[in-house]
This record gives C-alpha cells, sequence and structure tokens, in this order.
C-alpha cells in the first residue's frame, strides 16, 4: 500500500467536501443518512492505483469503496463508504467492528498512529490494485510504485511551487514498521520565494 501523510488534520469542512461533494447516493455514513459523491479531481486520481483508498484525520476514520464489494452491508445493503468517530468506533458491533479494528491496524505504527488514540494530522492508505477493476485496468506493484516515485523526484521540486502550504516532501519505504528514507524535497521559504508562489497560485 501506498500511505500519504500531512501534519494538518481535516477541517469541518474539509470533511464535508469530501463526504458529500456532488450529492450522490455513493456513501452510506454508518448510522446516518450523509451521502458522498464524486470527492474532487485530485481525489479521484487515487484510484488509478486503488479500489478502496481510506484515511484517518484527527478523531475519524473513512474508508472509500465505489463499486460497492467490499465493505460490510449497512441494513443489508451495499455501501459505496464507511465513517466513524473513535466514540462510534467503541460502539460499534459485529462484522462492522471487525473491519474498522482491522482497518486501524493497517495504519498501525505509520507516522506514529496508535489505534484507539486521536491522530494528529491527515494520513491516507492507498492498497494496491493486485487485479483489473471497473475503475481502472492497471494493477501495480511494488516494483510499479518504485518506479513511479523516481520519476516523480525529478519533477517534484516543481510540484512544490504549485502547492499552496506544502514547503517539504519526504519519500520513505516503510519495512517491517520502520520508514527507510528514499528522498526529501524542501524549499527554503524566503520572502521572496513565497511572493512568487503566490503569484503563481494566483494567475492558475
Amino acid at each position: 500500500a501506498i500511505f500519504a501523510y500531512n501534519d494538518a488534520e481535516f477541517s469541518v469542512g474539509d470533511l464535508k467536501n469530501i463526504l458529500e461533494l456532488g450529492g450522490s447516493d455513493a456513501f452510506t455514513k454508518q448510522k446516518d443518512t450523509t451521502k458522498i459523491g464524486r470527492f474532487g479531481i485530485g481525489f479521484n486520481s487515487c484510484y488509478h492505483l486503488t479500489d478502496t483508498p481510506s484515511f484517518i484525520s484527527g478523531d475519524h476514520i473513512v474508508i472509500f469503496d465505489p463499486l460497492r464489494r467490499h465493505l460490510p452491508q449497512i441494513d443489508g445493503q451495499p455501501t459505496g463508504g464507511l465513517a466513524w468517530t473513535l466514540d462510534l468506533v467503541k460502539t460499534c458491533t459485529g462484522e462492522s467492528a471487525s473491519y474498522v479494528r482491522d482497518l486501524q491496524a493497517a495504519y498501525a505504527g505509520v507516522e506514529g498512529y496508535n489505534p484507539g488514540e486521536r491522530f494528529p494530522g491527515t494520513l491516507f492508505r492507498f492498497p494496491l490494485r493486485t487485479s483489473p477493476s471497473e475503475l481502472w485496468p492497471q494493477v501495480y506493484t511494488r516494483q510499479h510504485v518504485h518506479a513511479m516515485l523516481a520519476a516523480f523526484r525529478v519533477y517534484s521540486a516543481q510540484c512544490l511551487l504549485f502547492l499552496k502550504s506544502v514547503q517539504t516532501i519526504d519519500v520513505a519505504v516503510l519495512s517491517q514498521c520502520t520508514l527507510q528514507p528514499q528522498y526529501c524535497v524542501a524549499l527554503r521559504p524566503t520572502p521572496q520565494l513565497l511572493q512568487g508562489r503566490r503569484r503563481v497560485l494566483q494567475a492558475a
């Protein structure tokens, strides 16, 4: 799987946007009527790699399943996604309880995440697709990911210029619960650079 970490937590507005954008019925929040839409073009790009993206942020745990094939059913119906808060996890029972605890375990130890505790940041998990699906036919292996990260290294400095808040990109390989750094790209936030960045973003 690929993990993506940011030290900022999702705001209430962030969560609302990712869960409700588009207003379709593709998502069912557990024990609630919240719906989810298409998540936005940026987020949709993850479906090149995975069928079931998920994330933890603050006291929220969220997973998406647009094909409605992998998640526990709610009231006998397939669901396109599930969301929990830490308080809700404590009261879960049955298949849903088993699923969310397995999901938490998949994050355990990554960037200091401890299941059952609030996470001070946002951490996405993208399990690699191992067989073609209707979302995208390409399957991905560890070798594919290493090749993509090597290619990204060439352009990562330029990418930082177009990101509003990100100043550092670190790439590492998780092996036996230990992060092995591969490379780091960082901006030196001089006044001139930040001013130029603002001009680029305003013109975009």
